[in-house]
């Protein structure tokens, strides 16, 4: 996929040229006095953009179903134990320069 870019007076001169580019998958950023103002792009482009994206924790279910990893029967007791309850742990450099025993 390239990436051009074009000013708004190409544009207007080139339309149909710029169009059948984005169709191929181009980016094709429109400038104005150099800076970019708008891109032209394929609908099926668009169309991802515009895609609902599923929350982290449901794609992570999908993957999880997927992967079978509820058959291996590890479960959120297995990790109980792993951390304190405490807020935080300082490392003992840490501590030593804030002055803390």
């Amino acid at each position: 996929m390239a990436s051009i870019k074009v000013s708004i007076t190409e544009v207007q001169q080139h339309v149909g040229h710029l169009i059948r580019r984005a169709e191929r998958g181009d980016l094709i950023e429109i400038t104005r006095r150099g800076k970019q103002v708008a891109v032209l792009l394929s609908a099926t482009a668009y169309a991802s953009l515009r895609r609902e994206r599923s929350a982290f924790i449901d794609a992570a279910e999908k993957v999880r179903r997927r992967m079978g990893v509820d058959a291996l029967g590890i479960g959120d007791a297995n990790f109980e134990d792993l951390r304190g309850s405490d807020a935080g742990r300082l490392e003992e450099k840490t501590k030593r320069h804030r002055g803390r025993p």
